[in-house]
């Protein structure tokens, strides 16, 4: 798989890179991958999406993401890159997820940690 998962140790933070186009098997293979990881891993979360392609998913990709994560082992999610498209379907939708985390957006990574350390 071309996108990256990874706990960094040093920052504590979760991070996740999606690099170019994201298909469904993609990520069915995230969706997994990420509910193995234990929850205490999971309070400061980075996601990177300066190298992903503007997604066209459909339905069935849209409904894997939703319900497969459990919303609420990301408290605080810092995202990176996100195209104005991303930015505004984010803050239409969170409100009506039932979501008890705080969402942030980034243009830096250093931007993104440093949010995510104010805690």
């Amino acid at each position: 798989m071309k996108h990256q998962v990874f706990y960094d140790k040093k920052t504590r933070i979760l991070r996740l890179s999606f690099i170019g186009k994201v298909e469904i098997g993609e990520l069915q293979e995230l969706v997994h991958k990420l509910n193995s990881i234990p929850g205490e891993y999971k309070l400061y979360t980075l996601v990177n999406l300066t190298e992903m392609k503007m997604p066209n998913w459909d339905r069935q990709t849209r409904e894997t993401l939703a319900s497969g994560l459990n919303q609420e082992d990301y408290p605080r999610v810092a995202i990176v890159g996100a195209s104005p498209v991303i930015r505004m379907l984010a803050r239409m939708f969170t409100p009506f997820l039932n979501r008890k985390q705080a969402i942030a957006f980034f243009e830096t990574e250093e931007e993104a940690t440093a949010w995510l350390k104010l805690l």
